[in-house]
């Protein structure tokens, strides 16, 4: 069995943690194929310069969740 309590003080220490891979090459590919097909004309989308972000995520780009809701 996996310890994960490290990342448990981490994200008490620090707000967040960082776990490396989580998902294949290919998973990781699948995401941003589906996140650069979605339809970004809905205002739950906002790109600039300095920011990316998809308010909604799963609502809004519904077949990712068999990728990142996976079994492994």
């Amino acid at each position: 069995m996996t310890d994960y309590s490290h990342y448990q003080d981490e994200i008490s220490e620090n707000g967040f943690t960082v776990i490396n891979d989580v998902y294949s090459e290919a998973e990781v590919n699948d995401l941003i194929a589906a996140i650069n097909d979605a339809d970004k004309s809905n205002p739950t989308f906002r790109k600039n310069a300095d920011l990316f972000a998809i308010r909604q995520f799963l609502k809004e780009v519904p077949q990712i969740k068999t990728t990142i809701f996976n079994e492994d």
